[in-house]
């Protein structure tokens, strides 16, 4: 895996709202799913990639979706308490956005695996903890701070994205922390964005006698590549 990329954000992601970074979250995700699959089913060896575990990426990022458009509609609130209910559905989009985090992470590795294999994460008695036991707190150390570093000399900041996991954490009981708010929200799913984009861009490629060999989504790849070069400038 090689050095990480620098992204520079441009205008338009700058000024991104959250409804439309959600809508382009929707299709990111699912063409990363896609392409871990198509990946996936070259190498035999990769086993912790299934229809089943891409089909749950893909319904957290329609979800969340799905809940910022009943935001939008106050009408839809049932019973009167819609400051609660949106809260809840704050939470519950936090909740989201951690798990595509968690999620991404590790199908990323699970097409490295051997990599991975090779420089594993310890538990407290100097095992290696396999690649689906790997809490997000141990993935994020995992990427940035330990053996490649697979995100060290890039622009994605680790202190950022230890904030999207304690986001997530709220949904634990006695957290007694509030909250964030739709503004913080925005500004991570941003994150999310960059984040996705810097996997893609390290996904091995798949090559035959012909060269090259696509997943065959070439409408979602034009699309995402196009909206890439809108949002982004980037170079080593």
């Amino acid at each position: 895996m090689s050095k990480s990329y620098v992204w520079n954000p441009t205008e338009e992601f700058n000024n991104l709202g959250t409804e439309e970074g959600l809508e382009f979250l929707k299709k990111l995700v699912t063409y990363f799913a896609e392409e871990i699959d198509f990946l996936s089913s070259y190498n035999q060896n990769i086993t912790n990639v299934d229809e089943i575990r891409l089909e749950k990426l893909k319904s957290l990022a329609y979800a969340l979706r799905v809940n910022y458009k009943f935001k939008g509609n106050q009408n839809l609130f049932s019973d009167g308490n819609s400051e609660l209910e949106e809260k809840g559905l704050l939470l519950q989009s936090w909740i989201s956005l951690g798990a595509i985090l968690e999620s991404t992470m590790l199908l990323f590795l699970s097409i490295y695996n051997h990599s991975y294999d090779n420089n594993p994460m310890l538990d407290r008695k100097n095992k290696k903890i396999n690649i689906e036991d790997l809490k997000l707190v141990k993935l994020i150390e995992y990427f940035f701070d330990t053996h490649e570093g697979i995100f060290k000399g890039g622009t994605i900041d680790e202190n950022e994205v230890h904030s999207i996991r304690l986001e997530r954490n709220l949904v634990h009981l006695f957290n007694d922390k509030e909250v964030k708010s739709w503004t913080d929200f925005n500004y991570c799913l941003k994150i999310i964005i960059e984040l996705l984009f810097e996997l893609i861009s390290r996904l091995p490629d798949v090559e035959d006698e012909n060269g090259s060999v696509s997943s065959g989504n070439d409408d979602l790849r034009r699309y995402i590549y196009k909206t890439k070069n809108q949002l982004f400038t980037f170079g080593k």
